[in-house]
């Protein structure tokens, strides 16, 4: 069995974008390999996609011209390479991810998923649109979009021809041939429902995974407060320090800005670099910026008390199981894929979305309360090892793989 995975980049969200996947995969003894359009790493399974067609240059012209005509991913010429790429020949699967990451082509990819069977795992509900990632409070995508609330959005328009590009995945993905890979009830619910997808027949719920070792209860949390520096005495919330619409910022500020005893907290942040200065001297802050190391990353969630996650959506929410697994509690919001990912209301605390007063009621609650902190945060660590372990992850991939390969010798599938 020879499985290709093909996204965007390999190491930023390498988790899950196949990166990681197929590393796991050669280590199982299955061949595997992952094509981008920009390769970070150097690992030796990992092909940066030969395109002969302007590199740069030309896929910056081609993001200006579509914002232009306000249309996107709908001209990008680099799925005609792939496919004559010895690795996209040899594969028995193709496995795709992120196509609107500026190199997938829609109209190109009915023809590339009839020459392979193929997969692609939907990380966001950008398939569904006429333009937005998450369509937020707009049922517009059940109907056929237009008039759209939200043109500034992520890929934005200068005109609205969300309409047109609604109907051009409804005709797209009518002629695809693949099965499709969610990790979040949430996300199963809207391709149940999308007019796009809901006529696909082969949908697979497979939560995403990470290593349990690595982000786990067992690290020392005294010594990593002491190589920080935080105080013994100080209440740690950790989050995620980011300015985009839905990652929760506003939130996050409105209960900084009333938490008491502000010089006995400690805030940890991952993500944009100093979006928390104006704190400074209120708190102790402790901004790492952009971090890739996994390690690192598991010392701060063992440093803290809480983690706090009040995104407005979120299609998985991979810090939420990391918490888990670290055995600290979480804090979100209802109304994504939170709740359930994080088994509220029995490990994490989910409240209605954008109730800022019950999100630091909650806050507050935790400070004042470390035997629930410790419950909470026992029980997310069993049901981390029970759902989100990185080898089941796996296990139930080849298992999809074989699923299909078996189809195919049966004639089911090209």
């Amino acid at each position: 069995m020879k499985i290709l995975h093909v996204n965007n980049v390999d190491l930023l969200g390498s988790r899950f974008n196949g990166h990681d996947m197929q590393r796991a995969l050669n280590a199982r003894g299955i061949t595997a390999d992952q094509i981008v359009m920009e390769r970070m790493g150097s690992d030796p399974h990992t092909r940066l996609l030969s395109t002969n067609l302007g590199g740069g240059c030309l896929r910056s012209r081609i993001v200006t011209g579509e914002q232009k005509v306000s249309i996107h991913a709908m001209i990008y010429p680099y799925l005609l390479k792939l496919k004559n790429m010895p690795e996209f020949q040899k594969a028995d699967i193709v496995h795709y991810h992120l196509l609107h990451n500026f190199f997938g082509s829609l109209p190109l990819f009915p023809q590339v998923t009839t020459l392979k069977p193929a997969v692609l795992t939907v990380h966001d509900p950008w398939i569904f649109t006429g333009h937005c990632v998450y369509p937020r409070e707009c049922s517009k995508w059940m109907t056929g979009c237009g008039e759209c609330p939200h043109l500034d959005d992520h890929f934005s328009m200068e005109k609205d021809r969300t309409v047109l590009q609604w109907k051009v995945k409804q005709k797209i993905f009518s002629k695809v041939n693949l099965d499709l890979v969610v990790a979040s009830d949430y996300m199963m619910d809207l391709v149940k429902r999308s007019p796009i997808t809901r006529h696909i027949k082969y949908v697979h719920l497979v939560p995403f995974g990470i290593d349990t070792n690595i982000f786990s209860p067992a690290r020392d949390q005294k010594e990593i407060r002491r190589r920080l520096g935080i105080p013994k005495e100080n209440f740690v919330l950790f989050f995620r320090a980011d300015c985009s619409k839905y990652k929760g910022l506003p939130s996050i500020r409105y209960v900084l800005d009333r938490l008491k005893k502000k010089n006995k907290v400690t805030l940890l942040a991952v993500g944009e670099p100093g979006l928390l200065a104006d704190y400074n001297g209120k708190y102790q802050i402790i901004d790492f910026g952009w971090i890739t190391d996994d390690n690192l990353l598991a010392d701060l969630y063992s440093a803290c008390d809480v983690f706090l996650m009040p995104s407005i959506e979120e299609a998985f929410g991979l810090m939420a199981i990391e918490t888990m697994a670290s055995g600290r509690p979480l804090v979100c919001f209802e109304g994504t894929s939170l709740p359930a990912v994080s088994f509220a209301p029995e490990c994490g605390i989910a409240v209605p979305k954008n109730d800022e007063e019950a999100l630091l009621a909650v806050v507050k609650r935790l400070r004042e309360s470390p035997e629930e902190r410790y419950v909470r945060g026992k029980i997310g660590r069993k049901m981390a090892q029970e759902h989100y372990r990185f080898e089941d992850y796996v296990e139930r991939h080849i298992h999809l793989y074989e699923e299909i390969l078996h189809r195919k010798k049966q004639g089911k599938i090209r």
